[in-house]
């Protein structure tokens, strides 16, 4: 895996001079720092062209000298998204898009007939550069930014802190970054700088997203394999977090939920393998902040899909806006729980101990033995092996589906969800097509087994509703009647069908165990 090299951290600019002068800075910083002024000026068309397309156009000044950057952070070109970066200079502080020789970014950056460039964003910046040498052969580059952005309706200070290991183990940024918490308030920055000021410019709210499928080489080794899913599941749960901390949308917190319970699947897949301590404080700390987010994912749920469609289905009963009411008493409550886990320092110090622990492949700490020697062997020998258990735990509940207990359908539920989480780590070493049907079929049992948890949920939410609804008990008792009454029934009705999914799924050979070209009915 390659290992990341950049590490940037918001800050306070009141703490500014405290992280320069804080002795894990300053006591491997070999000269004095050095400080120069930066200015920069973004531009747009007034309809936002190049932000739509996933492009930016930045003219950096520093005295007489202008340079012309222009970045394409994954927008498409010719179908497929790119990453790519040009820069040239400039005779003044005006952008030139002709300049660009890449034709592709210059086609992306030129504006169509009758709009024109625009700044849409400026940076006043203070560049202060410190070097480390921590030991022999390593070398750190400190650099903050500190000053003013303007755009939009007024401008408000910067600042940010960018570690970039020049020379070393790629874990000695996180150790840097730890000593440093330890003393001053700091966050893991899960959107680059520039980015997230133009996106303020433009007024929008940072974005959700869903998990992107993991592609594992063939001749991926175990550790290999491990590095590059927990580092998956660790973007997933960090390209989430400025939209759940910032924003209200459900998704935030439902897709850092997702992320959070794929890294703890991921985990006990490769468990056997890992050192029992830090087995248990990653353990512990994903379980506690999974926790913090879960009053907020379900209230959401309840809400959207308990409630909404038998709202809709009675609009002229007035229980219903009592309930939603307290509901959102309640889930403001549950959101500002949310915001608060992930504002604190917890929350920053386990992104920063599980970087540390992934870059520096820290597993490898532990006692020669058979067992740590898997670490080295052919991820292709673990991953037919461990999806046949899961399948195994599937198969056991789901052969007798009918006389489960509401409790056994809830382990059910999980049993199902692990599997599909280990068929999206593996499904790229049996080639997707083959996957496919396996997955949509496992998707269909999540979602009805998960419905069926949504009612039980549903029930204990109630509960709590009312007793803390007062005077307005009453009506959040009959709304809750009328609730229960409608999803009892249609949850009876959804078990009824999933019996059926069940028996196609187990009836079918899974894909693991078929012949490229072979079918693999579901």
């Amino acid at each position: 895996m390659e290992q990341p090299t950049t590490l940037r951290l918001e800050i306070s600019p009141d703490d500014a001079a405290r992280l320069l002068h804080h002795p894990a800075v300053t006591g491997p910083s070999p000269a004095r720092p050095t400080t120069r002024r930066a200015g920069s000026v973004f531009f747009d068309t007034p309809d936002r062209q190049l932000w739509s397309a996933g492009v930016m156009i930045e003219v950096r000044s520093t005295g007489q000298r202008h340079v012309q950057v222009v970045r394409a952070d994954g927008a498409m070109i010719e179908g497929a998204r790119v990453n790519l970066t040009w820069e040239n200079p400039l005779p003044s502080a005006e952008p030139d898009p002709s300049a660009i020789a890449d034709t592709r970014l210059r086609r992306l950056v030129t504006p169509l007939p009758g709009t024109r460039l625009e700044p849409v964003l400026s940076l006043d910046l203070r560049r202060t550069t410190r070097r480390l040498v921590p030991e022999e052969g390593q070398e750190i580059l400190l650099i903050l930014h500190n000053g003013q952005a303007s755009g939009g309706a007024a401008g408000h200070p910067v600042c940010e802190v960018e570690l970039f290991q020049k020379a070393g183990p790629p874990a000695r940024l996180f150790e840097l970054a730890r000593a440093i918490q330890a003393d001053v308030p700091l966050r893991v920055a899960t959107e680059p700088l520039e980015r997230r000021l133009l996106r303020q410019a433009a007024g929008e709210m940072p974005a959700w997203r869903k998990a992107v499928p993991l592609d594992l080489p063939g001749e991926a080794s175990v550790e290999d394999a491990l590095a590059l899913i927990l580092g998956h599941c660790l973007d997933h749960l960090t390209d989430n977090e400025a939209a759940t901390r910032l924003g209200d949308h459900p998704e935030g917190v439902h897709q850092m939920r997702v992320a959070l319970r794929r890294l703890r699947s991921a985990l006990r897949v490769f468990r056997p393998i890992l050192p029992a301590e830090p087995y248990r404080w990653i353990d512990e700390e994903t379980r506690w902040l999974t926790q913090s987010l879960g009053d907020a994912r379900d209230l959401d749920v309840f809400e959207d899909e308990i409630v909404g469609p038998v709202a809709a289905a009675f609009p002229d009963e007035p229980a219903f806006a009592t309930l939603l009411a307290a509901l959102a008493a309640r889930r403001r409550l549950a959101r500002a729980a949310a915001r608060q886990a992930i504002e604190s320092e917890r929350f920053t110090r386990l992104l920063l101990d599980l970087r540390a622990w992934m870059a520096g492949r820290a597993w490898r700490n532990q006692p020669v033995s058979e067992t740590a020697s898997q670490l080295f062997q052919p991820i292709t020998g673990l991953a037919t092996p461990l999806l046949s258990a899961r399948f195994k735990k599937v198969r056991k509940s789901g052969r007798r589906f009918a006389e489960l207990t509401p409790a056994e359908r809830h382990k059910l539920r999980i049993a199902v969800k692990k599997l599909r989480y280990a068929t999206d780590f593996f499904s790229s070493l049996y080639g997707r097509k083959r996957v496919r049907a396996f997955t949509s079929a496992l998707q269909e049992l999540q979602d009805g087994l998960g419905y069926i948890n949504d009612v039980t949920v549903a029930r204990t939410l109630i509960e709590r509703l009312e007793k803390e609804a007062g005077d307005a008990a009453p009506a959040v008792r009959q709304a809750g009647a009328i609730l229960l009454g409608w999803h009892t029934r249609a949850a009876a009705e959804a078990a009824g069908t999933l019996e059926d999914e069940i028996k196609r799924l187990l009836a079918g050979k899974p894909f693991w165990l078929t012949a490229p070209g072979e079918e693999t009915p579901c």
